[in-house]
């Protein structure tokens, strides 16, 4: 995601080209807690956002991604000649079957309002970044792409109709933590 990617849809407030981050940060500092609303309207005004490629290819993301599963995703996706459709296709057909099946499923869950807070978002990406790891997705991922560069990961399960609802579901299972601290996150 590009700056103007974040801007767009909601993740940052304020476009800065890295340059002038240092004189954003000693405006701030030299402000000791004055007028930093003023400073940071001042800076969010300076600069015109760059088009955003995301927002640029919304119709054709909503096209393809606007499908049920991953195998409509892809199916769609190879309805075309499009060469960025085309490439998503391929990188998606690199990754993991569960870690698809498990993304789509937070989404759709978002969606549908299921997911309906920043809180609820980031404990549902730490349930399923902290299972796809304990499930042994993640290493596999690091060790064919960065240890082994086969670039040639054996997945677990190999292919996505092998995953099945319960292993998704499985992934949004609360993780007890390895401390004494008592309770579920």
């Amino acid at each position: 995601m590009s700056g103007s990617d974040a801007i767009q849809t909601g993740f940052a407030d304020i476009f800065l080209p890295a340059s002038r981050i240092p004189g954003l940060t000693a405006e701030l500092v030299d402000a000791n807690g004055e007028l930093v609303a003023d400073i940071l309207d001042t800076a969010r005004d300076a600069e015109p956002v760059p088009a955003s490629m995301l927002m640029d290819r919304k119709p054709e993301i909503d096209r393809y991604f606007g499908k049920p599963t991953i195998e409509a995703i892809l199916a769609e996706l190879q309805t075309t000649t499009d060469e960025w459709a085309m490439k998503t296709r391929a990188e998606l057909l690199q990754k993991s079957p569960l870690a698809l099946k498990a993304t789509l499923a937070a989404l759709q869950q978002v969606k549908s309002h299921r997911i309906a807070s920043l809180e609820a978002a980031l404990t549902t990406e730490f349930r399923l970044c902290t299972h796809l790891f304990e499930h042994g997705e993640f290493p596999e991922g690091v060790r064919a792409l960065l240890v082994d560069k086969d670039k040639q990961p054996r997945w677990n399960p190999a292919t996505l109709a092998d995953v099945t609802p319960a292993m998704v579901e499985a992934m949004f299972a609360p993780v007890t933590p390895a401390s004494d601290e008592p309770g579920l996150i």
